[in-house]
């Protein structure tokens, strides 16, 4: 893979507080200060100290690393499924991450609040700095919010937002999906339907939208890390994630493709109007000049 040539400089994550580590004792993993892949569900990176660029990479890319999110301290993040799309984090100088077994991790919770707390904390800043990275569109000006513990229903055609930070809505009726008609990706299909019993993560930056109306139930991440199917709930948001980061990486392509095309027509039209100044000058005759 090659790694990228930063263009730009990211403004600057606030800080967090990361979480007391020591409850998971020996299952953590050692301390990174180079680059890392963000693989697989099953285990979560927590940002320990300074901060860390999160990249994505395709085979079409050419294993060109393209930048998503820079994230600081505190930061919970998650892996990405196995795929043809990699993700991988970067620690800045003086930078450190460690992971560990999100069922540990689960487990640790259960068992001591204030580690729930900072990791929910942490992980709510990680989906919320990816949800931004990925979103292609402007949030609409009207929607329903969404307030953790209450219900919402979207009218056919709604949109809904977070008005708390980052949240889990679960469906109770109808279907959502993440973005909408203003949303680039969703021309492209790229986010699939959550349908009833699903749950899926939106934070400020992102939107539901309903095309036949739902029902929804909101909640803070902290309320759900107990339930039996947050790991999956989890995996299966990640797996949406980065199906967006495909579409946004296909995007880029595409609008690369147009470009190069317009490029070579401006260049074809060029050299033909050189080609003819050329001949002119060479024969000034030669449109008036016939043999005999």
């Amino acid at each position: 893979m090659t790694e990228p040539t930063q263009v730009f400089e990211p403004a600057e994550p606030p800080d967090g507080t990361p979480p007391d580590l020591h409850v998971l004792d020996a299952d953590l993993g050692p301390v990174l200060t180079g680059a890392f892949p963000l693989g697989g569900c099953s285990r979560v990176w927590f940002v320990t100290g300074g901060m860390v660029d999160v990249f994505a990479t395709t085979e079409e890319e050419g294993g060109r690393w393209q930048f998503l999110c820079r994230v600081a301290s505190g930061t919970v993040l998650s892996g990405a499924p196995e795929g043809s799309t990699a993700m991988l984090g970067k620690p800045l100088p003086g930078g450190t991450v460690r992971d560990a077994p999100l069922s540990v991790v689960l487990a640790a919770a259960a068992a001591d609040p204030d580690f729930a707390a900072c990791f929910s904390a942490g992980l709510d800043r990680g989906l919320g700095a990816l949800a931004d990275a990925v979103r292609m569109g402007l949030p609409p000006r009207t929607f329903t919010p969404l307030e953790a513990g209450e219900g919402a229903e979207l009218p056919a055609g709604g949109s809904a937002r977070s008005v708390e930070g980052t949240v889990w809505v679960r469906v109770l009726s109808g279907s959502v999906v993440t973005g909408g008609p203003n949303d680039e990706q969703a021309e492209h299909g790229a986010a699939p339907a959550t349908g009833i019993g699903g749950r899926l993560a939106i934070g400020e930056a992102d939107w539901l939208y309903a095309a036949d109306g739902a029902l929804v139930h909101v909640v803070r991440t902290r309320d759900v890390l107990a339930e039996a199917g947050f790991a999956r709930d989890l995996a299966r948001h990640q797996h949406t994630l980065v199906q967006r980061v495909d579409e946004r990486l296909s995007g880029r392509r595409r609008n690369a493709c147009r470009e190069l095309d317009a490029r070579r027509v401006v260049d074809a039209d060029a050299l033909a109007r050189s080609s003819r100044a050329l001949s002119a000058v060479l024969d000034p005759f030669r449109s008036t000049h016939r043999p005999g």
